[in-house]
C-alpha cells in the first residue's frame, strides 16, 4: 500500500511517497522538491508554483504569494477580465497541479496524510474556516485524506537525534511565507504542541525582499549599475538572490553575474554580507525565542535548551549564531531533515482508512516517544550537562575537536576561524569541560567578569576579548552533532 504525505505551508507545499519501508520526497518543481505558494496571471493564463516566480517582480501586479496565508472565499488580488478569483480557488487551482505531479509518478494512493502548521489546526473560528476549506479543496479533487496532523509535530516520526527524542520539553522554530510560528512540545510518553509565540509580517516573504533590496543597493555600489532601470534585469537578480537565501551551500561566498547591453558585472557576496543583510530579521526571531525561554521554567543554566529548526528556518544566515546569542540558556540546535513534516505525515496516513466524512476526519496531534524522557536537572548534575561543541565568532559556528580549535580545516569550505584568535588561543578539553589558555597581553573576560590565567569553560559561556584595541566576542554552544571525541 502506497501512501502519500503533503506537508503545507503557506510558503508552499511537500510531498512524500510511503508504500510500507522506504519513503522518497517527490519533486514538484524543476529546480525545487516543494511548489511554493505563487501565482501569476498573465495574457496567456495561470501559472503557478514554481512556473510563477520569474513572473514575481517582472509583474507584481498580476503576482500574488498570499493565496494559501489567506486562503478563504475572499477575493485575491488577481482577476482575470471583470471576474475577480478568490484566494480559495487559487489554491484549488495550486493543489490540482500537485496532486496531477503525485498521480504521475504513482496512481496506486491507498490514503494521504496533511501535514499543517500546529496553529491551522487550533481552536480557533478562522483557522477552523481555513481548515474547512483545505479539506473541501482536497475532497474535491478526489484526494483520500486520512488524517490530519501539525507539521512540529509530523516531522518527529523520523526524527534520529536521541537528544530530541528523550527531551521532555523542546521547541520548534517555522518561518512561513508571512509570519513565524514558534511551538513548545513536551509531554512524557507522548509530545504534543502548542504554540509559544508568533511574529506576524516577519516570514520568507520579507526576509527575502530585504535582502534582495540590500544586495540591490551593494550591486549599485560594487558595479555602477542599477538594476531596477530593466525589469527583466531586476527579476532574474532576484531570482539569483532567492536561490541564495534557499541553497544552504550558500552560506560561502558566492557570486552573482548580470549581464546588460553587453556588459558583465557581478558582485562577490560573503557569508558575513549575508547575515548582515537579513540580522534585522534573524535579531527579531531571536529576540522573541529569548523572551520565551525566560518564561519557560523548565530550564537551566545546566539544561540546554533543544530548538528544531525547519528547513527555512535553518538555511538563514546567521540565525543560528544569534539565536545561541540571544538565549538565556545553553542552546542545541537540531536542524529539521527536508521533506521530514512531509515523511511524517505519509507514515502516519498508513494507518488511517481515507476518511467518509470530512468533518470526522482524525487529528493525530501526538507523538508517542520511542525513548524513555530524561529528567530535567536543575542542579549540577554532570549527566545532564551537554558540553560545548561549537565555537561562535561573528555568528559563524568553528568545530571544536578533542583538542580544540580546528586550525587546519575551513567553514563552509572557505571561512577559517581568524588567525589572530587560532594564534592567540588554546583550548583543551578537561573531562567534559573546556578550557582556555590566552598568550599575555590579552584582556579577557568570561561572562561579564575579569579572568586572567588557564580556565574551565563550560556550555553557554561567553568571552569577551580585547586584543590589540580590538574587541571580539567567543560563545560556547552545544549544537546536536557533536564535533568532538
Amino acid at each position: 500500500m502506497q501512501t502519500i504525505g503533503l506537508s503545507f505551508s503557506d510558503a508552499g507545499i511537500t510531498a512524500c511517497l510511503y508504500d510500507g519501508d522506504d519513503q522518497a520526497i517527490i519533486p514538484l518543481g524543476k529546480d525545487s522538491v516543494n511548489s511554493p505558494g505563487y501565482a501569476y496571471l498573465g495574457d496567456r493564463g495561470l501559472k503557478l508554483g514554481e512556473q510563477a516566480i520569474p513572473f514575481f517582480k517582472l509583474s507584481p501586479a498580476r503576482s500574488t504569494d498570499r493565496f494559501w496565508e489567506q486562503l478563504s472565499l475572499r477575493t485575491s488580488s488577481l482577476s482575470a477580465g471583470k471576474k475577480n478569483i478568490s484566494n480559495a480557488h487559487l489554491a484549488y487551482l495550486h493543489l490540482k497541479y500537485i496532486w496531477e505531479r503525485i498521480t504521475g509518478v504513482t496512481d496506486n494512493v491507498a490514503a494521504v496524510g496533511l501535514s499543517v502548521p500546529g496553529v491551522v489546526l487550533s481552536n480557533n473560528a478562522e483557522m477552523e474556516d481555513r481548515l474547512g476549506l483545505m479539506l473541501g479543496i482536497t475532497s474535491d479533487l478526489g484526494i483520500p485524506v486520512s488524517v490530519l496532523l501539525p507539521m512540529e509535530v509530523a516531522g518527529l516520526h523520523f526524527e534520529t537525534d536521541k537528544e530530541v527524542l528523550k527531551s521532555p520539553v523542546f521547541y520548534h522554530l517555522n518561518i512561513n511565507q508571512y509570519q513565524t510560528h514558534f511551538y513548545r512540545l513536551a509531554g512524557d510518553e507522548e509530545v504534543s504542541s502548542r504554540l509559544a509565540d508568533q511574529i506576524p509580517n516577519c516570514g520568507f516573504h520579507h526576509i527575502l525582499e530585504g535582502l534582495h533590496a540590500k544586495l540591490s543597493q551593494r550591486f549599485l555600489h560594487e558595479t555602477a549599475f542599477d538594476i531596477s532601470e530593466d525589469s527583466e534585469v531586476e527579476q532574474e537578480f532576484f531570482l539569483k538572490v532567492r536561490k541564495l537565501l534557499l541553497n544552504p551551500s550558500s552560506l560561502g561566498p558566492r557570486e552573482i553575474s548580470i549581464s546588460y547591453g553587453g556588459q558583465p558585472r557581478k558582485m562577490v557576496i560573503a557569508q558575513d554580507t549575508m547575515e548582515a543583510a537579513i540580522q534585522e530579521w534573524t535579531e527579531r526571531i531571536s529576540e522573541m525565542v529569548a523572551r520565551n525561554l525566560r518564561g519557560d521554567s523548565a530550564f537551566s543554566p545546566r539544561q540546554p535548551v533543544i530548538l528544531n529548526l525547519s528547513g527555512r528556518a535553518a538555511n538563514l544566515p546567521g540565525l543560528a549564531g544569534q539565536l545561541a546569542r540571544f538565549s538565556p540558556y545553553p542552546i542545541s540546535i537540531n536542524r529539521a531533515e527536508p521533506g521530514a513534516a512531509a515523511a511524517g505525515a505519509a507514515y502516519i496516513a498508513s494507518r488511517f482508512q481515507p476518511a467518509r466524512d470530512l468533518q470526522h476526519t482524525p487529528i493525530f496531534s501526538n507523538f508517542k516517544r520511542p525513548l524513555p524522557v530524561s529528567k530535567i536537572e536543575n542542579s549540577e548534575d554532570e549527566d545532564s550537562y551537554l558540553p560545548p561543541t561549537h565555537i561562535l565568532l561573528d555568528s559563524i559556528a568553528y568545530p571544536l575537536d578533542s583538542s580544540g580549535i580546528y586550525k587546519d580545516e575551513p567553514v563552509n569550505g572557505t571561512t577559517y576561524l581568524p588567525s589572530n584568535i587560532r594564534e592567540a588561543f588554546h583550548f583543551p578539553w578537561e573531562g567534559k569541560d573546556l578550557q582556555v589558555m590566552p598568550d599575555t597581553g590579552i584582556d579577557l573576560s568570561i561572562n561579564d567578569s575579569p579572568a586572567r590565567g588557564i580556565l574551565a569553560l563550560k556550555t553557554g559561556d561567553r568571552l569577551a576579548i580585547v586584543q590589540q584595541g580590538r574587541k571580539f566576542q567567543l560563545d560556547l554552544i552545544h549544537c546536536s552533532t557533536p564535533s568532538h571525541a
